[in-house]
């Protein structure tokens, strides 16, 4: 499963459609920002794309509840924890993604800092997930 945490769930609209476009291996994907849903997503994740504000929306992405966590720096250790490939899909501030970033680096995940702030960025982060290994080369019109 690839967990999105973020506010803004129409931001992975066409990853989904990329996604769903492998057929039977396309991974299940999840958009949450609450904190019991992340935290409740977090240990089941193969990657997770990271926002950095929280606080765009008054509810959660997920089940509709409410947003009580501001920024993804509360999900950091977590995140860690789990110890899966993270895409830091954030477009607040380079100084905001930057931090993501170098912190899980540096704490040993593999990290891209991949922000939604341009054309064509879901085929981006489809490929550096193919990359990572966390969808497989088969699947879609043209898969074996």
């Amino acid at each position: 499963m690839i967990l999105a945490v973020d506010d803004d769930p129409g931001r992975y609209d066409y990853l989904r459609v990329l996604l769903n476009e492998r057929g039977d291996d396309a991974p299940r994907f999840v958009v949450a920002t609450c904190r019991e849903c992340v935290e409740s997503h977090i240990p089941h994740a193969t990657a997770i794309l990271l926002d950095f504000d929280l606080d765009g929306r008054e509810e959660c992405a997920r089940c509709n509840g409410w947003i009580d966590v501001t920024n993804a720096t509360a999900y950091l250790d977590a995140v860690i924890a789990r110890g899966v490939p993270v895409i830091v899909s954030s477009c607040s501030s380079n100084a905001n993604r930057k931090h993501l970033v170098t912190q899980l680096h540096e704490r040993g995940v593999k990290v891209a800092g991949i922000a939604a702030d341009h054309f064509g960025v879901e085929r981006e982060w489809l490929g550096t997930l193919w990359v990572w290994g966390v969808v497989s080369d088969r699947g879609g019109p043209h898969g074996r």
